[in-house]
């Protein structure tokens, strides 16, 4: 299943609104993307960020199961929606960070991205850590 840019340009903008504008957010995103280039990556079509998202979405996520007196973190595959909902709330989370304006937190971020560095890469390293950590106890996943 791909996802559509235009619905993951939508969903990014309505987790990055404050107080209900959500025209002035989408003109924002929107002419950030467009205006947006780096290393001869264009952005104007935005198909290039739906791949740069694909690249970096979880596939796998961890789950607290209770098997006799102890818990343990079990690895499970996630759906497609949820992979998307946590990568665009990394995002959302790492330009909010950025004390600058959200033009160019988004831009710096989108950069961080393709050079494959940044607080959102580091969440998903987080989470690939913990699920390689914790992959000993992938049989408990079925019960």
């Amino acid at each position: 299943m791909q996802i559509k840019s235009t619905f993951l340009l939508k969903k990014l903008s309505s987790l990055l609104m404050f107080d209900g504008k959500k025209k002035l957010i989408l003109k924002t995103v929107f002419k950030t993307l467009q205006n947006f280039q780096k290393n001869e990556v264009t952005l104007k079509n935005f198909c290039a960020l739906t791949t740069i998202f694909h690249r970096i979405k979880p596939i796998l996520e961890t789950r607290k199961i209770r098997k006799g007196s102890k818990f343990y973190d079990v690895p499970y595959p996630i759906k497609k929606s949820r992979a998307v909902s946590l990568l665009l709330r990394w995002v959302t989370k790492a330009v909010r960070k950025q004390t600058t304006h959200l033009k160019f937190g988004l831009k710096n971020e989108i950069q961080d991205l393709i050079d494959n560095v940044g607080a959102t890469i580091k969440e998903k390293k987080a989470l690939h850590n913990k699920i390689s950590a914790n992959y000993m106890y992938s049989h408990y996943r079925w019960r």
